[in-house]
C-alpha cells in the first residue's frame, strides 16, 4: 500500500441520474466512488462487474437479475461482489 490519500471533499459532485450523486477518483483503470442514493433512485441496468463498498448510513437494497434474491446492506456493512456473467445485480431502494 502506498498510503495514497483521496480527498473526496475536494471532488465535485456529479449527478448522472435522478436521485444519484457521485464523486469519482480515477487512476489508470482503477476508480473509487463515493455514492449518495436518494430514496427515489432505482438502477435501471444490470451489472456483472466486481464491486466492493461500504454503506455509510441508511440501508441499500441490492437485487439480482434471477429475481430469487435481494440483499440488504445497512450502515457499517460491506458489499463484496465478484465479477460474474451469470448473476447480474443492481442497486435499488435506499431506506
Amino acid at each position: 500500500m502506498n498510503g495514497r490519500r483521496i480527498l473526496f471533499d475536494a471532488l465535485e459532485w456529479q449527478s448522472p441520474a435522478p436521485g444519484l450523486r457521485v464523486k469519482v477518483w480515477r487512476q489508470g483503470n482503477k476508480q473509487l466512488r463515493l455514492l449518495e442514493h436518494a430514496r427515489e433512485f432505482v438502477e435501471t441496468d444490470w451489472c456483472d462487474k466486481a464491486h466492493s463498498g461500504l454503506v455509510l448510513e441508511g440501508e441499500l437494497e441490492i437485487s439480482f437479475q434471477s429475481g430469487t434474491q435481494v440483499a440488504i446492506r445497512r450502515a457499517a456493512e460491506s458489499i463484496l461482489r465478484r465479477a460474474t456473467n451469470t448473476r447480474a445485480a443492481r442497486s435499488g431502494r435506499v431506506r
